[in-house]
């Protein structure tokens, strides 16, 4: 069997449920409970991860809002969602995208009630821990700490590639134009200064876990099982979720994707449910997940730069390479994975990750 084929396999999710919203907690179920937010640039993996969390027996995700990606930056009226601060590509330039515990709005409006109450609509409040994915959320870490407790707050942060992550932009007929022309100095720009701000933030939390999404689907079926378990170990969950793998019977070319299986979902959810995440397509009651195609975006990438052999591209890779590889990422060698300097005491060590 070839090393692609080999790769080309799958982990089976359990089904989610997908709840009816329903009334608000009363606030004095707030303190009952753990908190994990999921974090990280879009497109970096951070839904698949919630994805594996949410499977555990006592971990609710926001399920049967109908927002975007059930996200909860669309459910609140507390802080301003990315679509607002610029986009996805953009927010990160938004000085007002940064929030911390020193907000005036924790001064002026009860933000924990707030927050818990949009959002325990959609939580299943029986489980003790309750998770919330916004990919927006990453440079506004210490204000979600500040406002569900120090205590009680847990952060899990996923990193990809910026042009791995961006390849859903760049990629798209309408871009590919000035992105050639710029060599995407847009979106490594972004993704850079989104982890600028997570890296000036991370000192201040007192639970994070983080990992390279390219350490976590592109290898083996045993690394994904050992950082699933070591995941659900650091947020404190004795029990890890057991990842059902199944040899598919192609060879996909090295593809990485979800299948769907959303028979119990209504038609307007169906249609409205499903997207393009990653290499995947899906929604979020059934996911196959299909490992080892993390990298599928550095041909389309040399393709549209002509391996980024033009004097623009050059010149990127000399202004930014040094600032990349502290993160673990380079653009001289795309498929290139080191440490995430920064983040030392707090990322997955990929050297500690074969038992």
């Amino acid at each position: 069997m070839t090393l692609m084929r080999s790769l080309a396999s799958i982990f089976t999710l359990i089904a989610l449920s997908t709840p009816v919203p329903h009334a608000s907690a009363p606030f004095s179920e707030f303190s009952k409970h753990d908190y994990i937010f999921v974090v990280g640039q879009h497109h970096s993996g951070t839904t698949i991860t919630a994805l594996v969390l949410c499977q555990h027996s006592n971990v609710s995700c926001i399920q049967g809002s109908r927002a975007p990606e059930n996200e909860g930056q669309h459910l609140q009226h507390v802080y301003a969602p990315a679509r607002t601060l610029g986009g996805m590509q953009s927010y990160g330039f938004n000085s007002n995208a940064h929030l911390t515990e020193e907000d005036e709005r924790f001064g002026q409006t009860d933000v924990p009630k707030k927050l818990f109450t949009s959002w325990s609509r959609f939580w299943d409040i029986s489980k003790g821990y309750l998770l919330e994915k916004s990919p927006r959320h990453v440079t506004m870490t210490r204000f979600l700490q500040r406002a569900f407790g120090e205590e009680r707050s847990k952060f899990v942060m996923i990193m990809r590639h910026p042009l791995g992550a961006g390849h859903y932009f760049w990629n798209k007929r309408r871009n590919r134009g000035w992105i050639k022309d710029s060599c995407g100095r847009k979106v490594i720009e972004h993704w850079l200064a989104v982890h600028n701000t997570f890296e000036r933030d991370v000192g201040h939390l007192h639970s994070v876990t983080g990992l390279h999404f390219e350490e976590y689907l592109s290898r083996s079926r045993h690394l994904a099982q050992v950082i699933t378990n070591r995941l659900f170990g650091h947020l404190g969950l004795e029990q890890s979720v057991q990842l059902e793998f199944q040899e598919s019977a192609h060879a996909y070319n090295d593809q990485h994707e979800i299948e769907v299986h959303a028979d119990h979902l209504s038609e307007h959810q169906q249609s409205q449910g499903r997207r393009r995440l990653l290499e995947y397509h899906g929604d979020r009651s059934h996911v196959q997940v299909r490992y080892g195609g993390v990298y599928t975006w550095v041909d389309d990438w040399n393709k549209l730069t002509n391996n980024m052999t033009s004097p623009v591209c050059q010149a990127l890779i000399k202004e930014k390479e040094a600032q990349l590889r502290l993160y673990g990422y380079s653009l001289q060698d795309l498929r290139w994975l080191g440490p995430a300097t920064p983040f030392t005491n707090f990322f997955l060590n990929p050297d500690d990750l074969s038992n």
